[in-house]
């Protein structure tokens, strides 16, 4: 009796691991939030919302909630053949070191090179520049429920200019990969420029008149344009962040 009541309890303990491992690779990844000294530039969870990227391509990329944004190269049940973007212009001039990393996932690889089909890419000054042998990618051979992160990729390259981040898919007669972009971060350390003494209050009420300004302090027309700005109103100041 007492053996048959161990092996009872080693087929629970082995069927309670079992769960265990299957949710982790089903878990969203999570970010974390900015680190002391850093400034949110990009925060988006796309299983909720389009984040504010764009695409090129409205049948190759597709946003869908509790998804995010995903991109395979079928139209109609047939192999498409060529490129698609999904995109983001940013803004990087007050900031001098600038760090990304997303969550994303992948399935339905031939191989398990997705990096040869897929690229993460920075657009500036008229050259583009691919990140993919900076960070991590999933398993093409794997789950699109197997998330995982890209680790933190670093930008400063780019810091103190405007650039463009895309994620460009491209599909082949032999590859028609699904990918799954799920989240994305954005964090900068301002280049100490401009207006710096900000107070912590109370939110300021945006339909009364108030002045806006960027980081290096250069006066702004509304409170719209995209990226950190500094708001004063009543004789107090803050930062904000859209």
């Amino acid at each position: 009796m007492f053996k048959n009541f161990t092996k009872v309890l080693m087929v629970v303990a082995m069927m309670s691991m079992t769960t265990v491992v299957a949710n982790a690779q089903k878990s969203e990844v999570v970010e974390a939030p900015a680190a002391e000294g850093e400034t949110t530039i990009v925060s988006a969870n796309f299983t909720t919302s389009e984040g504010g990227f764009t695409t090129d391509n409205n049948y190759i990329w597709t946003h869908k909630d509790g998804q995010g944004w995903r991109a395979i190269g079928r139209l109609q049940n047939k192999p498409w053949v060529g490129d698609a973007y999904l995109s983001k212009d940013l803004d990087l001039t007050d900031f001098k070191k600038v760090t990304l990393s997303f969550t994303h996932s992948i399935s339905l690889a031939k191989n398990n090179e997705p990096d040869n089909v897929l690229f993460v890419e920075v657009v500036a000054d008229g050259e583009t520049t691919s990140l993919n042998d900076k960070m991590t990618w999933p398993d093409g051979l794997g789950s699109i429920e197997d998330v995982e992160n890209s680790g933190k990729i670093s930008l400063d390259e780019w810091a103190g200019k405007k650039v463009t981040l895309q994620f460009h898919y491209t599909s082949t007669m032999v590859e028609q990969l699904l990918w799954a972009i799920r989240s994305i971060s954005v964090t900068g350390v301002s280049n100490g420029s401009g207006i710096q003494a900000v107070e912590a209050d109370k939110k300021f009420d945006a339909n009364q008149p108030c002045e806006v300004y960027s980081l290096s302090g250069a006066k702004l027309n509304s409170l719209s344009a995209p990226g950190v700005k500094i708001v004063k109103q009543n004789g107090k100041t803050w930062k904000v962040v859209k």
